[in-house]
């Protein structure tokens, strides 16, 4: 009975998988082998239910901007103004915040990288899918705001926050340390001068209560302030890893660092090519697999059959892997 439940097993994933890799839409050339077609076939997707998770049925391939065309745009920022200490924040920090605003935007497989050229940092950003130039550079170009919100009613699990006047200007930098006691990470916040005053008012109002940290808008961390600080540093501690706490540490500097980007270069990429592309690698493939079969099924025979069904399977799994990881494909 064991084969012949590893068999259904089989040939139950090979199904699943097969509908997984299937589009919402096949359609056929309308003149196949001298005769006429026109048709299409719509194949359902639904997003399924299951105990409160919503389970998606349908996973498109994730293509890079050679295949699915976008936007490709280079920057340059404005650093004169800044220490060499600076700068060596600015890096890590612009790039954070730029990949966290094409994150919230909802565009995938996003590029963000960036050079150092004599005394002026480039930022390269290719965005797949956005062929909109002026879309691209309003979502990346603006400068990063970093303010301090305190919450209007915390009695209420609704409650707004209000500005506090303190701003990403009174901020002097942030970090990630360790705390003795328990060994877990935690951000620092170093404020200047006039930030401190500002920052030792607050927290004396606002004692027991959350200070809110938003960045563009949108909430980083949601701190509860134990005491009045009147020193002009704060730790932030809660319950996450060194990654995290060195990604809100890198928000915060870009929120500190408010520089200005100038765009230097832009680009629509067409996807002209990666359709050719994409067309002339499938063509390939079916050719190379059909060879493949074709050499299996000659020298094993009816044991061949088998070989190339676990090829079929293989095949299948990969393509649903790609998509659910998801893998960008790209030439």
């Amino acid at each position: 009975m064991k084969p012949v439940k590893n068999f259904f097993i089989i040939l139950f994933l090979t199904l699943l998988c097969l509908y997984l890799n299937l589009p919402n839409q096949l359609s056929w050339p309308k003149n196949f082998l001298g005769q006429d077609f026109d048709g299409q076939i719509n194949i359902p997707h639904p997003t399924l239910s299951l105990a409160g998770w919503q389970i998606p049925t349908h996973y498109p391939l994730r293509l890079g901007l050679d295949l699915a065309g976008g936007s490709h745009l280079v920057f340059e920022a404005q650093t004169q103004d800044l220490s060499e200490e600076e700068k060596t924040r600015l890096s890590e920090s612009l790039i954070e915040n730029i990949r966290r605003r094409i994150d919230l935007y909802g565009v995938s497989e996003s590029l963000v990288q960036s050079a150092w050229e004599e005394e002026s940092l480039r930022v390269i950003v290719e965005l797949p899918g956005v062929e909109d130039t002026n879309e691209a550079i309003n979502l990346v170009g603006q400068t990063a705001q970093l303010d301090f919100r305190r919450q209007v009613d915390e009695a209420s699990a609704s409650a707004g926050f209000v500005a506090t006047g303190l701003t990403g200007a009174d901020l002097e930098s942030s970090g990630v340390d360790f705390n003795p006691n328990t060994n877990q990470p935690v951000v620092t916040l170093e404020f200047t001068s006039q930030g401190k005053d500002k920052f030792a008012q607050i927290t004396q109002e606002v004692q027991g209560q959350i200070l809110a940290i938003f960045l563009d808008e949108v909430p980083l961390s949601f701190p509860v302030v134990e005491e009045p600080i009147t020193q002009g540093q704060a730790l932030i501690s809660g319950d996450f890893n060194l990654e995290e706490a060195k990604k809100l540490s890198a928000q915060l500097n870009a929120g500190a660092l408010p520089v200005s980007l100038d765009l230097i270069s832009q680009k629509t990429v067409e996807a002209t090519l990666g359709n050719q592309a994409i067309k002339e690698s499938i063509r390939a493939g079916l050719v190379g697999l059909a060879a493949v079969l074709i050499f299996i099924l000659a020298f094993y025979g009816k044991l061949g059959f088998f070989t190339c069904f676990s090829l079929f399977v293989y095949t299948l799994v990969s393509f649903f892997l790609y998509r659910i990881i998801p893998i960008t494909l790209t030439l």
